[in-house]
């Protein structure tokens, strides 16, 4: 199974002009001009986590409408780990209930999978600036795709 596909802006690896630019305009394409918006389902305080969320990444300008699920999901996550967490500092003696961290691990790995998908991580980040850090500064690459000139 290769890698996941990442946005061209963070991708690093042998392509030709061409296709950066015809990568990047089907991205912006596709990305559109919508904001993020919390779907209708989600509770208040999910609403308000999918918001934080949105706003932090705001300046990293890599969201759009068609991250609405990944970021509901996560914003989900998110609330139930604070519910279970909550209900077991309440009545530690759930701790050793197995539906109840057999619920608690899907939320987790849930939460573990939006960090990824959006860059919420600290390896996540560390793995997008070494991408962009590569693309604009490494002058060998710079001279072979002929803009070191």
């Amino acid at each position: 199974m290769g890698r996941p596909a990442k946005p061209i802006g963070v991708a690093v690896g042998a392509r030709t002009k061409d296709e950066i630019e015809g990568r990047a305009a089907a991205e912006e394409k596709l990305k559109g001009n919508a904001p993020p918006r919390p779907p209708k389902n989600l509770n208040k305080e999910q609403k308000k986590i999918f918001r934080e969320i949105v706003k932090r990444l705001q300046d990293a300008d890599i969201l759009c409408a068609l991250d609405d699920y990944i970021l509901a999901k996560t914003a989900v996550a998110i609330d139930k780990l604070r519910e279970i967490d909550a209900d077991i500092e309440a009545k530690p003696e759930k701790k050793y209930d197995t539906d109840v961290m057999n619920a608690r691990a899907k939320y987790t790995q849930d939460f573990y999978r939006g960090c990824n998908e959006l860059g919420l991580s600290p390896q996540a980040r560390a793995k997008m600036a070494i991408s962009l850090s590569k693309q604009e500064g490494d002058p060998l690459t710079k001279l072979l795709e002929g803009d070191g000139d």
